[in-house]
């Protein structure tokens, strides 16, 4: 088993070895004789050799994990690099490392427990009966991905196969076929006759515990009619606890009494007032979530007043049409929940802030304020509030608070005082907030009450404010100190002359020319900084800012070019723009021209956007063979596309050692263009 040692005396020597040979052959360069060229070539060959020898003689760089740790370890290593889909396949390309590896993985059935039905995969079948065999007798998660191409005789043979061993089951949109048609067309057809299928043969996967359905656009259940009442009303399997993202539309009452006393998380989209008879069944439920009801017919069922059986419930969404009975139902429930998640109209707030002095162990809310009454209800009765902040009770648990703002507000609508009151007072019960989010939309009246309620919470740790730039003007006030705030994200770039956060270390921000003059230096801890959008072709980071700045993420389009300052620590800048922007030649350049800015950087990721390669590659070059020791080797590069033939000379210069490349007339745009265009494949 390797050790760990300090790294030997030797390898200071050979490191200095590797020093003396690449001056000797930057010397030969720029001298540029021609009758040195093979002097050249023996001395890259030696250079690579000696980085070669480095790696190897590197303790900790190369470590086998299967060797060094004990299976539970690195177990869930591997667990925790596997891609959430396809992970078979990634599995047998790891038993291909070596023939430790292939006996140690093939050994462990607990890799092999996530079995994938994927229709759009021709070698799906070998996989499924890959993970079967290999799984053994382990619990098995099940992911069946829509639209499939077996057929129910396929899918019914391997529920039989597996049937007791199966404990929970994912059925998802498959992303190698989800662009080709649209994403409710590829639910409509399919989700019901894959909870059909499911539900309808519980004697295949008796021990089952939960279903999940995930939809392809959003993580909110979509009003859609795939209820199947033909399944409802039979034997359900009996370990069967959720079905999460399945939104129950009818027939709740056709539901076996057994399977809803133990239904643990429960999805509908009917209206409030029908659920009264189905929720007294109910009794062990903890996650109930009422979705979108736009177009659901109200009917005159009363809901009853006492909901003492749901005792149990911990997290409450409401997303739909909104009702007075909806108060009615967090008034008896508030005070054991941990997660409310509400849309509500404002004539509400004042109500909410009531029911909020009975929630004793609430610990996260979202709350969408609108200016109107949501769906079908129009409520126009604004309730009172009590005449003084301090009648209302103190919410000691919550710590995470999400205030989104609907509609225009100013001084003379009636909604700006009611909403200012509402945020006022959670003020007053909500001081142990960490953790504190508010999307304003238009309502820039609301701005001073917002920065009024920083002061309140002596622990927060991450803030977000955001609205429509243009509405999002602060006023001249006192500095507010925030000695405890480590993450900020605004859309606007004032609010940072506002605050003193000494332990800022994560800012996400549109860039604008403020921060081109001195509002970043009285942040001098920032180790994370992302520019969300910017109107300006040329990013220039002011001379001395940020001097702690580690990681940069640039996530904007329209702009050109970056011009750096000296980033001492920086280890890796990201870059998310369009496709046609010259941002990644710009920084490929910026890099190119003044290494010592950004000594420290070894990373650099470009999101769909990348730099002509001739440029590309003189960068790497340059940087990787430089013989300052300060400045380090550029050793990871994430692009969105890598021709074949440029992999390996790539992937060599990222190693630090010499290559042979292509041409840099090859290599530009248009030496690229012909390469791509073979006149030999038309006739």
């Amino acid at each position: 088993m390797p050790q760990l040692i300090a790294p030997s005396a030797s390898l200071g020597n050979t490191q200095n070895r590797r020093i003396k040979i690449l001056e000797e052959i930057n010397l030969l360069t720029l001298v540029g004789a021609s009758n040195d060229s093979g002097k050249i070539c023996a001395l890259k060959n030696e250079y690579n050799k000696v980085v070669n020898d480095l790696y190897r003689d590197t303790p900790g760089k190369l470590w086998d994990i299967i060797a060094v740790y004990p299976p539970d370890i690195w177990i869930k290593i591997i667990q925790h690099v596997l891609p959430p889909y396809y992970s078979a396949a990634s599995l047998l390309y790891l038993t291909m490392v070596s023939v430790r590896w292939q006996k140690a993985i093939i050994s462990s059935p607990v890799l092999w427990a996530h079995i994938e039905i994927c229709g759009s995969d021709e070698d799906s079948l070998a996989a499924i009966e890959t993970c079967i065999v290999l799984s053994q007798n382990s619990e098995l998660l099940l992911s069946i991905y829509v639209p499939l191409l077996h057929d129910a005789e396929v899918i019914d043979s391997i529920l039989r196969r597996v049937n007791s061993r199966l404990r929970k089951v994912i059925v998802r949109a498959d992303i190698r076929v989800i662009g080709e048609q649209p994403t409710n067309a590829i639910f409509d057809g399919h989700i019901r006759w894959v909870m059909k299928l499911l539900l309808g043969s519980p004697h295949y996967i008796p021990n089952i515990t939960q279903i999940d359905v995930v939809y392809p656009t959003t993580n909110r259940v979509v009003h859609m009619n795939h209820d199947i009442p033909d399944v409802l009303n039979k034997v359900l399997p009996r370990h069967l606890t959720q079905i999460t993202g399945w939104c129950f539309c009818a027939g709740l009452l056709k539901l076996p009494l057994d399977f809803s006393a133990r239904l643990q998380a429960f999805t509908t989209c009917r209206p409030v007032e029908e659920l009264a008879p189905f929720l007294r069944q109910l009794v062990d439920l903890r996650d109930l979530t009422i979705a979108e009801t736009s177009g659901a017919i109200v009917t005159k069922t009363i809901m009853p007043k006492d909901f003492g059986r749901m005792s149990t419930l911990n997290t409450l969404t409401f997303d739909g049409q909104f009702t007075p009975v909806l108060m009615d139902i967090l008034a008896s429930t508030i005070s054991h929940l941990s997660e409310l998640k509400l849309i509500l109209p404002y004539t509400k707030c004042y109500r909410l802030l009531e029911h909020l002095g009975t929630a004793t162990r609430l610990v996260k809310m979202s709350l969408q304020i609108r200016e109107k009454g949501v769906g079908l209800y129009e409520d126009t009765t604004l309730d009172s509030p009590y005449p003084h902040l301090d009648t209302y009770r103190h919410v000691p648990t919550l710590r995470t608070l999400e205030i989104y703002v609907d509609g225009t507000y100013t001084p003379e609508n009636l909604i700006t005082p009611v909403v200012k009151f509402f945020i006022a007072g959670l003020g007053e019960l909500t001081t142990g907030v960490e953790n504190a989010f508010f999307s304003l939309d238009l309502a820039e009246y609301l701005l001073p009450d917002v920065l009024a309620y920083i002061p309140r919470l002596p622990n927060l740790k991450d803030f977000h404010l955001d609205g429509s730039r243009r509405y999002l003007k602060f006023k001249k006030q006192a500095e507010i100190f925030t000695p405890t705030l480590e993450t900020l994200s605004s859309t606007s770039s004032q609010i940072l002359s506002l605050l003193k956060a000494p332990n800022l270390h994560s800012l996400s921000l549109f860039w604008d020319q403020l921060c081109e003059q001195t509002i970043l230096e009285d942040h001098p801890n920032v180790h994370a900084l992302q520019i969300l959008e910017t109107s300006q072709d040329l990013i220039d980071f002011p001379q001395g800012c940020l001097p702690s700045l580690r990681t940069l993420n640039l996530m904007v389009s329209g702009f050109e070019r970056l011009r750096f300052t000296d980033f001492l620590y920086l280890q890796e800048i990201s870059i998310t723009a369009e496709a046609e922007t010259p941002i990644a030649t710009s920084l490929c350049l910026a890099i190119l021209y003044d290494p010592e800015k950004c000594p420290s950087l070894g990373n650099i990721v470009l999101i769909e956007c990348a730099p002509e390669w001739d440029i590309l590659f003189l960068m790497l070059e340059r940087r990787n063979f430089l013989t300052r020791l300060g400045i380090s080797r550029i050793n990871r590069i994430t692009l969105p596309y890598i021709p074949h033939h440029l992999r390996d000379p790539l992937a060599s210069l990222l190693r630090g050692v010499y290559t042979k490349r292509p041409p840099n007339e090859e290599l530009s745009f248009l030496g690229m263009m012909e390469l791509a265009f073979d006149e030999n494949m038309y006739v």
